[in-house]
């Protein structure tokens, strides 16, 4: 259940990288915060009475799912290429 949900984690990790590599920082970082706190832990305790233990484990590919989503859209459509580094 969580093996594959690395797949997803990692394009949302090289994605997040290329981006903090030009100077932009903070967007990663955000993007991180809301996977965890507006998806990640939420969705695991709205499931614990239906799915119970599983629910945690079903947390991390939802949460890594909209990581990358927002990492892809963030890549394609932000405007990080015009950041620069101090």
């Amino acid at each position: 259940m969580v093996s594959w949900s690395f797949v997803l984690f990692g394009v949302s990790f090289v994605l997040s990288s290329v981006v903090r590599a030009t100077g932009a920082v903070i967007p990663p970082l955000v993007i991180l915060i809301i996977s965890l706190w507006i998806f990640r832990i939420p969705f695991a305790y709205a499931l614990m009475p239906v799915l119970g233990a599983n629910s945690l484990w079903w947390s991390f590919p939802v949460g890594s799912g909209m990581s990358m989503l927002m990492s892809i859209t963030y890549y394609r459509f932000g405007n990080w290429r015009s950041a620069r580094m101090l």
